[in-house]
């Protein structure tokens, strides 16, 4: 070694020392499931990406009494779940192999959605490893089993005594399998021949980097795009790190190499970065200090590189970890021997073994390269958002808003908004402009909010923006977007006004109609318990306030002839929900924009008509929610709430009843109602048009059920007669109110006999006659 790489070794070490890496904490937890003398041992570390961490234990001593897999899932908030899974697998399994002074298992965890795993074993007919397939069953973190499924055929090195399931054998390829934000796969994989040939030629290639993009539902074979090419003899590639790309946009795989033609085994760093398309944007190679011997490198989230290696010191290999930026700046990791894993949130999690029946994990906070980009999204795209994250919001906010820091463009993700309890509040495409708009410039995102979307008070929610909602303008490349619970926010405190109950009706689609038409007698039940239900949940209120009467009605006025369907609203006796008014305008809402809320997946729900919505019935919810807003009937209504649902009950059946509240009978205060004229008009027309719709219709239902009956006894007669009764005092009431509205009116003798007080009888009246004006003001009075 010459002089130079002596200086520079040691201005490296001295570099290492200047940029450390502090805040570490200790969690240490106490085994008591399946306790025994057995010490357990961290196999194995997994995380999802919201910083759950699941750790795999295993006991190699026990073997008889130890056939279960043990998985401790530590969450976010430090609740710990300990498993402990029977698995009817073969016993070989359980048997752990000793590779290079490590225990080796045959049982491998990985990590696919929260809450999956995807576990991983060996089954054999008979000894001969290849004879070995690899199978794997997918479990929640509680330990249940969804399936079981083969993955193809495995190897055990017999000689070696190694398990090489899932490893690069050295006479392969690399490759590396990686998700792309648009929702594809690419396979990268390098191919270098290793050839030491001494023909010259700078324009044939001996190898390179290499991608083949995949699409769901696309069996047609894909041709590989050239990524990086060499052509030096003796190169060959040893191992492949591709993921997202989380600073810049696209790709990124650093690539390991190896110049076999020198008699120094010199090892080579390359990163390169790529478009969905395939399109090469940055190529950098990586000048790793010389003295380390490098066996992971990896990306992180908020920008750089974590480096994990050995490096020989007083002629022992010790384990060292840096993280550098592309600067290649170095900044020093402590304490990193032993099962790790890096979270999301730049955690860096190391395993400790304890004594008897602990263990430990100590996690260091590692360096942020792009900090400044970091406003806590996990996304170093977005710039702020409005509300941002743990505001207090109005109820009446209309839109939402994402600042990028660069330039996007619209695309075909989803934006999707959650109450806390994971309830689907509204769910918009990038590319649905009713919704989605730009704002005063490019780089800003305008998403607009139905007025059912944030209905609950003090409640929490959260946006999910998800990958390809936008892309980034100059390249049209897809950027990753917000996963659940991170842009989170709450609304505002406001009591709840008591709002009586709501009777109303939906209406089912052509769809739906055909469908309920099809459904038994106990299907339909099963329908009608489904869409309360559904509608419940998406109001939400509880769910005894969402009732059906399961009577059906034809709606004549369309040509398809759809299906009402009676819903009804129960109002909050605790008023700790929405009241029973603001219920119906948020079901209204939900339903005439089905196709960006939850009632579009409905197994029920999906069936209701976004043209027609939630329409309330009845004329004495219409006319008394009106004059509500009239200041005098307001007085008045407040002080005679209880009559007022009586009436309201009794109108139902008879519109016209309303006016016995403003008749000003024996002097009550109940009967001084103050009626607007264009609610006296309503109960004319009501009246009107019940002659019509239900005296007239009913009166020939029972004469022709009179007629055509084998028998009957006294009772249709009498209903009938009543009925005819009724139909005749209706007509009688509308000639009178028609003559009394056309007729010649002496005002004089109107404003008496309204209860005008402060008129002057004595031009109508004789004032020697006291006797008679003492009678007229006790008739009103």
């Amino acid at each position: 070694m010459n002089l130079f790489n002596i200086l520079y070794i040691l201005l490296s070490i001295i570099s290492f020392v200047i940029f450390p890496i502090n805040s570490k904490n200790i969690f240490t937890y106490n085994e008591t499931e399946n306790a025994s003398d057995s010490t357990p041992i961290i196999y194995n570390i997994v995380s999802y990406y919201d910083n759950t961490i699941v750790v795999h234990i295993i006991r190699p001593d026990i073997f008889e009494d130890g056939k279960y897999l043990s998985l401790r899932t530590i969450y976010p908030n430090g609740k710990v779940v300990p498993v402990d899974l029977k698995l009817d697998i073969p016993d070989f399994n359980f048997q752990f192999l000793n590779v290079n002074g490590r225990f080796a298992s045959r049982i491998e965890i990985f990590p696919i959605r929260r809450p999956f795993l995807l576990i991983t074993y060996a089954e054999a007919p008979d000894i001969n490893p290849f004879t070995y397939n690899e199978r794997a069953i997918v479990v929640d973190l509680n330990g249940y089993i969804y399936s079981n499924i083969s993955l193809g055929p495995a190897y055990v090195n017999v000689t070696a005594n190694q398990w090489l399931s899932r490893s690069i054998f050295v006479n392969f390829n690399p490759e590396n399998a990686v998700p792309m934000v648009d929702g594809r796969y690419t396979i990268v994989y390098a191919n270098s021949t290793g050839s030491t040939n001494l023909i010259l030629n700078p324009f044939i290639s001996r190898g390179g980097i290499y991608a083949i993009i995949l699409e769901f539902g696309y069996v047609t074979k894909r041709k590989p795009v050239i990524l990086y090419q060499v052509s030096m003899l003796g190169i060959e590639f040893t191992d492949i790190h591709c993921e997202i790309a989380n600073v810049e946009v696209g790709q990124t795989c650093i690539v390991t190499a190896e110049d076999k033609s020198r008699y120094n085994l010199d090892i080579f760093y390359l990163k390169v970065d790529f478009l969905s398309s395939g399109a090469i944007y940055n190529i950098k190679p990586f000048n790793i200090t010389p003295g380390i011997f490098q066996y992971n490198i990896q990306s992180l989230q908020y920008g750089g590189y974590f480096l994990s290696g050995t490096r020989n010191v007083n002629g022992q290999n010790v384990v060292v970890c840096y993280i550098f930026d592309d600067n290649e700046k170095y900044y020093d990791v402590k304490d990193c021997l032993g099962i790790s894993t890096i979270l999301n949130n730049n955690t860096y999690v190391l395993a400790q073994n304890g004594s008897k029946q602990t263990w430990n994990l100590i996690t260091t906070d590692l360096q942020k390269i792009e900090k400044e980009r970091d406003h806590g999204y996990n996304n170093l795209h977005i710039k702020t958002t409005t509300p941002k994250i743990n505001d207090t919001i109005p109820f009446n906010l209309t839109f939402l808003t994402i600042q990028y820091y660069d330039e996007v463009v619209l695309s075909t993700g989803s934006i999707a908004i959650y109450q806390d309890d994971g309830n689907l509040r509204q769910i918009i495409a990038g590319v649905n402009n009713e919704f989605v708009n730009y704002g005063d410039n490019n780089n800003t995102i305008i998403i607009h909010i139905i007025k059912s979307t944030f209905n609950q008070p003090g409640r929490r929610y959260y946006v999910v923006v998800g990958d390809n909602f936008v892309k980034n303008s100059a390249n049209q490349e897809p950027l990753y977007g917000v996963k659940e619970r991170v842009w989170s926010f709450t609304t505002d405190l406001e009591p709840e006004k008591s709002s009586g109950n709501v009777m109303g009706r939906v209406r089912l689609t052509p769809e739906g109609t055909q469908h309920f038409y099809k459904l038994s007698v106990i299907e339909r039940n099963v329908f009608y318990t489904n869409i309360t239900r559904e509608l419940a949940d998406v109001i939400p209120v509880s769910l005894n306030r969402i009732t059906t009467n399961k009577r059906t009605e034809i709606d004549s006025s369309v040509s398809s002839k759809q299906i009402f369907l009676s819903i009804n609203i129960q109002d909050d006796e605790n008023k700790r929900e929405r009241s029973a008014r603001l219920a119906m305008i948020d079901l209204n809402t939900l339903i005439s924009y089905k196709p960006i809320t939850a009632i579009t997946f409905g197994e029920s729900s999906r069936f209701l008509d976004e043209d027609y919505g939630y329409k309330r019935h009845l004329w004495a919810f219409v006319i008394i929610r009106q004059e509500n807003e009239v200041n005098e009937f307001s007085e008045w209504s407040r002080n005679h709430t209880q009559m007022i649902s009586l009436f309201t009950l009794l109108a139902g059946a008879d519109v016209e009843v309303l006016t016995l509240l403003e008749s000003k009978i024996a002097g009550y205060e109940i009967f001084h109602a103050i009626f607007s004229e264009t609610a006296l008009s309503k109960i004319f027309w009501g009246t009107y048009i019940n002659i019509f719709v239900e005296e007239i219709p009913q009166v020939i239902i029972q004469i022709i059920y009179i007629n055509n009956a084998i028998f009957y006894d006294i009772i249709p007669i009498l209903t009938l007669l009543l009925s005819c009764i009724n139909l005749i005092i209706c007509i009688i009431r509308i000639i009178g109110r028609l003559y009394n509205f056309y007729k010649p009116k002496d005002h004089k003798y109107e404003e008496i006999f309204t209860g005008n007080s402060n008129y002057d009888y004595s031009n109508i009246i004789d004032k020697d006659d006291e006797n008679i004006g003492r009678l007229i003001d006790e008739c009103i009075f």
